[in-house]
């Protein structure tokens, strides 16, 4: 345990959103359990964007990865059928 003094500002938020990421991330994995939920659940939503603002870029890009790649297919590994989806020109950039 930190002894009070040490504590400061920065050491006290990095700590509550480390626990922030972990409950939501809890939450999520429960979530993704519930029989009655027909979602598809991403668990590691939040990890991801934890790890950016850290600034573990790969780590990020690895997450996010797997998180587009579980929304987009199915439980079988198919393709569902996609809907029209707009592409702003801010984001073509980012290929």
């Amino acid at each position: 345990m930190i002894p009070r003094d040490q504590l400061n500002k920065s050491i006290l938020v990095e700590l509550l959103q480390q626990y922030a990421v972990e409950h939501l991330t809890t939450f999520r994995q429960l979530e993704s359990r519930d029989p009655h939920c027909t979602d598809v659940v991403i668990t590691t939503d939040f990890e991801a964007l934890y790890t950016y603002k850290r600034g573990d870029i790969l780590r990020c890009l690895e997450l996010s990865t797997f998180n587009v790649s579980t929304l987009v297919t199915d439980a079988g590994g198919h393709y569902p059928q996609m809907p029209n989806i707009f592409t702003f020109p801010e984001i073509i950039g980012l290929d």
